[in-house]
């Protein structure tokens, strides 16, 4: 991977963690250790963590060392572009001009394909609306040719905030475990990621699309 101890890790979930690099073994975060832990359950995957580290920021807001920025990555990206660059290189070379009103995406998606695959958005559309008394339609939001999906992107920490607390309260409201109630889909974890996708889209971050790639799974 290259320039592991430039990463956080997180683990998430009940199985034990497989870590072959001495260099992040001992630098982990255990979910459970944050100082907060909501324990969303089987097959809300990443967004466990990134409800955690919400609320962990809520009550203890220098936890992340004052940083202007916070950015994921999943455990099976690659940490280089499509085009063999860097991620760390381009984030130290371009995250000041990017600015806090775009976001750095990992994983840009075809937002018409995705919205056939899993037709979620119109109620995600209509909860964004509830929440913030806006009147976005959906045919202007299926014009975004993008979604950045997969919770992987940097976004501003003021803007993780605002985005955390409109997915936790419409996460809340439609009591996604519903559409999954014995756990065999990743449901839950998947309509979190397009919340947080729907959020970025309608607030009208710009996307900086950085591609990367995904790991050979085994």
């Amino acid at each position: 991977m290259g320039n592991e101890e430039a990463y956080t890790f997180a683990k998430v979930g009940d199985m034990p963690a497989k870590i072959s690099s001495l260099k992040i073994r001992d630098g982990v975060i255990d979910c459970r250790n944050m100082p907060v832990f909501v324990d969303k359950g089987k097959h809300w995957a990443e967004s466990e963590f990134l409800i955690s580290l919400y609320y962990s920021l809520k009550k203890t807001p220098n936890c992340l060392n004052g940083s202007r920025w916070v950015g994921f990555l999943q455990y099976d990206h690659t940490c280089t572009s499509r085009k063999g660059e860097n991620v760390l290189d381009h984030l130290q070379e371009n995250l000041e001009q990017i600015g806090d009103e775009k976001i750095v995406c990992f994983a840009p998606i075809d937002l018409a394909n995705d919205s056939k695959q899993v037709p979620c958005y119109s109620m995600m559309i209509a909860d964004y609306n509830e929440f913030y008394g806006t009147n976005h339609k959906y045919t202007d939001f299926i014009g975004n040719k993008t979604i950045a999906l997969c919770s992987a992107f940097v976004i501003s920490t003021a803007n993780f905030m605002k985005m955390m607390e409109f997915a936790i309260w419409a996460a809340d409201k439609n009591n996604l475990d519903q559409f999954d109630p014995e756990r065999k889909h990743r449901l839950s974890g998947g309509l979190m990621e397009r919340y947080y996708g729907t959020w970025i889209a309608l607030t009208g971050l710009g996307i900086h699309e950085f591609q990367v790639d995904e790991l050979p799974k085994f």
